[in-house]
């Protein structure tokens, strides 16, 4: 059966937990659009003599792209707004089916929107994980 999208929810760091220092993250946005893209670098690896390219695995990476209404003032999307100025790392929850299924941190690559004449303005960022998605134990 087809999967009707899946969602991500962006944790920003709102603090410092007082016990042990440790960063506080709260939810701020869920999207209405979502792209993911892997990608992995190829390392030429053919030989002089070689009669056609070769290539080793190289390191990966994953881009994120959200898109969502624009609403002026909108809490959330300040949040997001100043992580991005503060050069500070965001959390990524994946959801499918209502269940979290996977999370990375990220860093916010670019921030855009979109203002059409006679439509819904949105919103889109992009965001670059710093790390492989990974199982959410909770």
């Amino acid at each position: 059966m087809a999967m009707n999208g899946a969602s991500v929810l962006v944790l920003v760091k709102t603090g410092d937990d007082d016990g042990n220092g440790n960063p506080v993250y709260t939810p701020v946005a869920e999207q209405t659009g979502l792209s993911t893209e892997e990608s992995r670098d190829l390392i030429e690896a053919a030989a002089k003599g070689d009669d056609h390219m070769k290539h080793l695995y190289g390191r990966m990476s994953t881009q994120v792209e959200l898109e969502s209404l624009y609403v002026p003032n909108d809490q959330a999307f300040q949040a997001i707004k100043q992580a991005f100025r503060n050069k500070e790392e965001v959390i990524l929850r994946r959801s499918e089916d209502g269940q979290h299924v996977e999370e990375a941190r990220a860093k916010i690559e670019n921030i855009g929107a979109e203002f059409p004449d006679n439509d819904a303005s949105t919103v889109s960022v992009t965001f670059q994980l710093q790390e492989p998605w990974r199982a959410v134990t909770s």
